[in-house]
């Protein structure tokens, strides 16, 4: 159980990470707002990150910035 007060942490998978990449504006880019504010910490696998940049690589090479 979490302590009293500590934030959550939020695991990323791939989707979640391409669509944060590929825009801030989603509801997938609204979790780096709340870790941003400390409202929450982000967790992520280094496959997701490597599935997502695949992913992006493939289909949307804008969002690698």
């Amino acid at each position: 159980m979490a302590e009293p007060g500590s934030r959550p942490v939020v695991f990323l998978d791939a989707n979640i990470l391409f669509s944060a990449a590929y825009a801030l504006e989603t509801r997938s880019g609204i979790l780096f707002q709340l870790a941003r504010a400390g409202k929450c910490r982000l967790a992520t696998s280094g496959y997701a990150v490597n599935e997502a940049r695949r992913n992006l690589q493939e289909k949307r090479p804008a969002g690698l910035g």
